[in-house]
């Protein structure tokens, strides 16, 4: 009978948003953790992938593998060329919180080689996001050795951990709600356009942290400035201060 870790677990629970945030022509879904020797045998030598650390009180690093084609097709995007690391920085955010509380340092971009010889220095968590034809990209979770203890033997307040955040900058952005709609649909966009988002009119806006809702607020003018004013935390987002 096969044990699933910690780890393997909170990459399982995040693989699927992560898959959704790709920017795939159709949809992936996520598949079964897998070794490290399985990952090296299916992914395509010219895959490409983008990785970054992840600083926090749960230290690793996260990466996502692409086929090539994707690149390329970013690379040639209508829209403009669209770098690898910028497109899939959204799901390495979503994957980072597999970590918990933390935030990525620079994000660069590597070969399904350099991607494999990264991982095989770690204890890493795999799995495949398939496609229609089989997989179309990888996703990868490493934790530290110091931070595989499991959850008890951690310090007993979080602020312990918190204190290596106190100075980290964190991009906030509010956001009025959001909707899908293909390629098309965004080339034929037309001054004077409408487009309809997923929210009644006067409902609160949400207050996101590198992409995780923290709280919902009333947008407002200040100083000629668009504002928040804060109506509701998410306190399920927020670490205990006490």
């Amino acid at each position: 009978m096969t044990t699933i870790t910690h780890l393997e677990q909170d990459v399982l629970a995040t693989a699927q948003a992560v898959a959704d945030l790709l920017p795939t022509s159709a949809p992936l879904s996520a598949g079964q953790v897998m070794s490290l020797d399985e990952a090296a045998s299916s992914i395509p030598p010219d895959a490409v992938a983008a990785h970054a650390d992840v600083l926090g009180a749960r230290v690793g690093s996260v990466v996502v593998i692409v086929q090539r084609e994707l690149a390329a097709s970013l690379a040639d995007s209508p829209m403009g060329p669209l770098p690898l690391v910028d497109a899939l920085r959204p799901a390495l955010e979503a994957l980072r919180v597999a970590l918990g509380v933390g935030t990525l340092a620079t994000v660069a971009e590597t070969t399904a080689a350099g991607a494999i010889t990264l991982l095989q220095a770690q204890d890493a968590t795999i799995i495949p996001l398939q496609g229609t034809t089989g997989p179309a990209a990888w996703i990868a979770v490493s934790a530290a050795p110091s931070s595989a203890a499991a959850p008890a033997a951690r310090p007993a307040g979080p602020s312990a951990g918190m204190e290596l955040l106190q100075d980290v900058v964190m991009e906030l952005s509010a956001e009025l709600g959001r909707t899908t709609m293909t390629v098309r649909e965004l080339l034929n966009l037309q001054p004077g356009a409408v487009v309809e988002l997923d929210r009644l009119a006067g409902s609160p806006a949400d207050l996101l942290v590198n992409g995780r809702l923290i709280a919902r607020g009333e947008v407002v003018v200040v100083d000629e400035d668009y504002a928040l004013k804060i109506t509701e935390l998410i306190s399920s987002s927020l670490p205990d201060h006490a």
